[in-house]
């Protein structure tokens, strides 16, 4: 029975180590696996950093550009000049209270209220239905000639059913003919 044992513990010894490696080579894998993810990672965050870090250029170089401006005009009559004439205009354009409200911002900063007001003039003054009228045909051409286009919600809804304007007069029509009728007989 000696004779059985020591092969027979010699074998458990050896499927347990071959096991063991079997185990230890499938955690290997995962590692190099999880290491190339890492690495493709990595990559990754290196392209947008540099990204980041061009992007960032940009935006130093627009701030200087931006100080620059906000100085030079911030000691001008400019922003006056512009505020009178179009307050003396007898119907200021959306535009007018737009170059208002962005000169107001650029000089006076976002704090300023009459830069609030300003934009806020301009948007009163914007005739919402005529452009968006204008933007849905121009929308639907552009899809009508087979150009893929993101057409605006708005464009899609279906307007609201007027109300027939036939009707509403013949509805008015005998309550006004009794009136007319005494009008003539006085």
């Amino acid at each position: 029975m000696h004779r059985f044992a020591v092969p027979a513990v010699f074998l458990v010894v050896a499927i347990a180590a071959a096991g063991y490696a079997g185990f230890t080579k499938l955690q290997l894998r995962d590692l190099e696996k999880e290491t190339a993810s890492l690495k493709e990672q990595m990559a990754a965050a290196d392209s947008q950093k540099q990204s980041v870090q061009q992007r960032m250029q940009e935006l130093l170089m627009k701030e200087r550009q931006l100080e620059a401006a906000k100085a030079a005009l911030a000691s001008s009559s400019l922003l006056a000049d512009l505020e009178s004439a179009v307050t003396k205009t007898a119907a200021p354009a959306a535009e007018q209270q737009l170059a208002v409200g962005g000169l107001r911002m650029l000089i006076k900063g976002t704090d300023d209220p009459d830069t609030l007001i300003a934009f806020q003039k301009a948007l009163e003054l914007v005739e919402w239905s005529k452009h968006l009228k204008m933007l849905c045909a121009a929308q639907k051409g552009i899809a009508a000639s087979g150009k893929q286009i993101s057409i605006l919600d708005e464009c899609m809804r279906k307007p609201a059913a007027a109300p027939d304007k036939t009707a509403a007069p013949q509805a008015e029509q005998p309550a006004t003919e009794p009136v007319a009728a005494a009008g003539r007989q006085n």
